[in-house]
């Protein structure tokens, strides 16, 4: 059910807004300057809490709660990056199950994040390396944010999915070692699992994570630079050896 055009003070948003919990949730939105919006609901969807005025009161019918309350068994979730069911700007979802005592699932939690959350980083990794910076959903098969630099994003991406393969899978990048990949003419990428912590999921150890791989890239010739200026280097020293020792 939707909210009404009604004023912040009225009932029944006001006991929404304003209780113990929802004071909590107020207090962890205002942690930094990033934008975030909290909510908590029941174990039936039914909006009991939130930070700020929501888009409705019932969230059984939404994915992420779906996903969240897992039938009763529970289980942490982070979206990938999706539009936000009121306003429809790009968004990240992190919710909870919230459990009782005998480690039933009474209720969920959930956060929304604007998608700078992963912009930010993103930006200031590729802006250290003058290249392209992409967060590519292997799920979906598609880009979930990108930092464009001199390398456009979608010739990054295609090099990416030339080097996995059809798959495409992010078994395809060792978690480990990941990726990189140099050819003629195409841009220099490097790739790799972008891995969650599942020690901080809480509930059984239940998670439902994006399957994300970061990408870095940078037009060949762009990359090639120190190489090229290190081979003129050992060339002008070879030059100047010759004539010290020959000449």
């Amino acid at each position: 059910m939707e909210l009404p055009a009604s004023a912040l003070s009225d009932e029944p948003l006001r006991v929404i807004l304003h209780n113990p919990l929802a004071e909590r949730l107020s207090s962890l939105a205002g942690l930094d300057k990033r934008s975030r919006a909290l909510l908590a609901t029941d174990a039936f969807g039914e909006l009991i809490a939130a930070s700020g005025k929501p888009a409705d009161y019932f969230q059984a019918d939404e994915m992420w709660w779906q996903h969240t309350f897992a039938g009763g068994k529970g289980q942490a979730y982070i979206s990938s990056v999706v539009p936000s069911e009121d306003t429809g700007v790009p968004v990240i979802m992190l919710a909870v199950p919230i459990v009782d005592e005998a480690n039933r699932v009474v209720g969920t939690v959930r956060e929304k994040l604007d998608v700078d959350w992963l912009t930010a980083p993103l930006e200031a990794m590729s802006g250290e390396l003058h290249a392209t910076g992409v967060i590519y959903d292997v799920t979906s098969r598609k880009t979930a944010a990108s930092v464009s630099r001199e390398a456009p994003t979608r010739a990054v991406e295609q090099a990416f999915l030339q080097s996995v393969g059809d798959a495409a899978s992010s078994e395809g990048v060792p978690h480990q070692r990941g990726l990189w990949r140099v050819v003629l003419g195409e841009p220099v990428i490097g790739a790799a699992v972008v891995p969650f912590d599942l020690r901080l999921v809480g509930h059984q150890g239940h998670a439902l994570t994006p399957r994300w791989v970061v990408i870095i890239g940078k037009a060949a010739q762009d990359a090639m630079v120190p190489v090229y200026t290190l081979g003129l280097t050992v060339l002008v020293i070879g030059l100047g050896l010759i004539l010290v020792l020959f000449v």
